[in-house]
């Protein structure tokens, strides 16, 4: 499956403008600000670096969780491996979520040209603000490699980020198709 075959099976409609989510700026983003402050304040040395060949293997320890789960959607999993296999031939971004002991999320998009749609978003249980903060560090990731990025298309993931990114590794859809 090509990069763009990958962004197909992704029907959300739910785009925010990269400097948004960079700056968090607006009354509908308060919350968000509010929740990354506090996550930044209890948990100073976590980081969302970006994904490559020195760490992929990383976010992939991380997706056996899921691969694991007999219950898996099949059409899910297969989203996962194919943007996994992309993404180690350099041709789709993401980011991991870790601190200084372990990881525990990744995010991989699309790459980026005028748009980027999130393909894939998985996390352990995390404190509230990881999405915001999740969020920032890969429009800023994608921002870098193309200054012309407008928007992220979070897809179907829209509202639901704070969900996604605090439940457990019992696996449930995050890319639906």
């Amino acid at each position: 499956m090509t990069a763009a075959g990958l962004a197909a099976a992704l029907a959300g409609e739910y785009r925010l403008p990269v400097t948004r989510l960079i700056t968090l700026t607006g009354s509908r983003m308060r919350n968000k600000r509010s929740q990354l402050r506090q996550f930044e304040t209890a948990c100073p040395g976590w980081r969302f670096e970006p994904l490559d060949k020195a760490n992929i293997d990383l976010a992939f320890g991380l997706e056996r969780l899921w691969q694991t789960d007999p219950a898996a959607d099949k059409a899910q999993l297969e989203l996962v491996r194919d943007s996994f296999r992309l993404l180690a031939q350099g041709r789709l971004p993401g980011g991991i979520l870790r601190d200084n002991h372990r990881e525990y999320g990744y995010a991989i998009t699309t790459p980026p040209t005028t748009e980027a749609i999130i393909l894939v978003l998985r996390s352990l249980p995390v404190p509230a603000g990881s999405a915001a903060m999740v969020y920032r560090e890969t429009a800023k990731l994608l921002l870098t490699g193309c200054p012309t990025l407008g928007s992220i298309n979070l897809g179907n993931l829209g509202g639901r980020q704070e969900q996604l990114l605090r439940q457990s590794y019992c696996p449930k859809q995050t890319c639906e198709k």
